[in-house]
């Protein structure tokens, strides 16, 4: 999905960022180049990285709830 049509910037680009160790929305801001021109991709892109360091921080949550198996 778009999330900034000026410079054609997607929700998969922002997740790119995050997965490459973005942790504020300003970081992501800074290197995409978000709200330079019309900014009213702020609040789309504010979403989307909520909903991915949402999503980050339950699968990290689940991957250690999971015990290891260890062999008898």
């Amino acid at each position: 999905m778009y999330v900034c049509l000026c410079k054609g910037i997607t929700d998969r680009d922002i997740q790119r960022e995050v997965e490459n160790g973005a942790r504020r929305l300003k970081d992501v801001v800074n290197k995409l180049g978000l709200a330079k021109d019309c900014a009213q991709c702020v609040t789309v892109a504010r979403d989307v990285f909520q909903s991915l360091q949402t999503t980050m921080r339950e699968d990290m949550f689940y991957a250690a709830a999971v015990p290891e198996t260890t062999a008898a």
